[in-house]
């Protein structure tokens, strides 16, 4: 297990390094497995306006390292880069801390946090962060664009989405909490930042696959639920309710019985503080996406470009607006609907009035909710309203108790 006082040479197993000489910003990666987004990722890099960065490439132990090298070698980069391949699988958090652990041990004067997958298209974008924080600005953001079938799906300005972050500001917030794997530790981390200085917002645009969303992966997305319910208290005291008396709630009277299973997981680990790779145990699988291709009465999609009466556009950065949630309980109530990424609230109202609720994923489709029967929908909606209030209560009797068990993690890795 990882440990937060840990040295960089005690988490990694090999280390190369393709350098002249040592920059003051290093750019920190972890990388899993994309390696067509990771070589697009490094050929942009090469195009900007400013090279003067290292990047280190946090690996994980099951990564191709020679695939890897084998690309930086032939590729001749202007920039310098670091490879590191890491003992064990420590997720995002703990390749981020990884990386943090680095930039300590060698002096740079700030960091950039980026994952694999978010793209630099802005040929300035290094350039307008460094700009940005010369002016004595220690933490700087990007304008991240999510893309679904290469056209805008969404934008959530945060940490991860090649953020710079001063190394000052590093002293005084901490590491990433290591121990929350994977899923919510860019929100954690960001929380503690935020206690120290303000973001400085950009308009320097990335672009990230709209994929990432929390429906598309059953498992993934609620990992990352429960770690952000249970270390993003008490800042945000409101998203914990929601999703321990609406969310959850959901799951487990409208969901199929694997949903409805990781409903309960969900409040288990809520009152047990199970998070990280701790609440990963428990989660009974997915059943596969199904083979049949059903036609469906409504379409919910973020993409614009689809119109027409069967398509209701929701846009998940608007926020729930009371008129959009309305609009899209009128269009789904009693159809068979397909929910394409977007965000909770555009999946839970359908998910609540729907016939049928289906989550289109990259590998296809999948029954996530069902009210078939209307006589048994109606006695679902019952007992909704009926449990609503006392999970509420108990939602906020275990927030209090999750505030005072939360692990101190300002600081973290110092």
């Amino acid at each position: 297990m990882i440990s937060p006082r840990d040295k960089f040479g005690e988490l990694v197993q090999s280390v190369k390094e393709f350098r002249k000489k040592k920059a003051d910003g290093l750019i920190i990666m972890p990388f899993y497995r994309a390696y067509d987004y990771l070589f697009q990722h490094l050929k942009l890099l090469e195009a900007q306006t400013y090279l003067d960065f290292d990047l280190l490439i946090v690996l994980n132990p099951v990564s191709d390292e020679k695939k890897v090298l084998d690309f930086i070698e032939q590729s001749k980069f202007r920039y310098g880069i670091v490879v590191a391949k890491r003992k064990e699988d420590t997720g995002s958090a703990g390749g981020f801390f990884t990386g943090e652990k680095y930039a300590l041990e060698n002096g740079y004067k700030y960091i950039i946090i980026a994952d694999d997958d978010c793209l630099p298209v802005n040929k300035r974008h290094i350039e307008t962060l460094v700009e940005a924080h010369r002016k004595g600005n220690p933490l700087v953001y990007a304008d991240p664009v999510f893309l679904l079938d290469d056209e805008e799906a969404y934008r959530r300005r945060a940490l991860p989405y090649y953020s710079l972050i001063d190394i000052d500001l590093v002293k005084k917030a901490g590491l990433h909490f290591a121990p929350l794997y994977m899923g919510a530790e860019d929100r954690e981390f960001e929380d503690r930042l935020f206690l120290f200085a303000k973001p400085v917002m950009t308009e320097s645009r990335v672009t990230h696959p709209g994929w990432h969303s929390i429906f598309v992966d059953l498992e993934r997305s609620m990992r990352y639920r429960i770690n952000e319910m249970l270390l993003g208290i008490p800042a945000h005291k409101a998203g914990y309710l929601y999703g321990f008396a609406v969310m959850s709630l959901c799951y487990i009277i409208f969901g199929t019985p694997a949903v409805r299973n990781g409903g309960f997981h969900t409040l288990n680990c809520m009152i047990t503080q199970r998070y990280g790779l701790d609440s990963i145990k428990g989660f009974a699988a997915v059943q596969a996406p199904a083979r049949q291709e059903p036609e469906f009465d409504r379409i919910v999609t973020p993409l614009a470009s689809l119109k027409g009466a069967k398509y209701f556009l929701y846009r998940s950065s608007e926020g729930p607006k009371p008129a959009q949630m309305l609009g899209l309980a009128g269009a789904t109530a009693r159809k068979r609907v397909l929910v394409m990424p977007v965000n909770t609230f555009g999946a839970l109202v359908p998910i609540i009035v729907a016939k049928e609720t289906w989550i289109l994923t990259k590998t296809g489709r999948y029954l996530f909710a069902e009210n078939r029967n209307a006589i048994a929908h109606l006695l679902k909606l019952l007992l909704f309203g009926l449990l609503f209030l006392p999970f509420l209560a108990i939602g906020f009797m275990t927030l209090l108790l999750n505030w005072a068990r939360k692990p101190r993690t300002v600081g973290y890795g110092f």
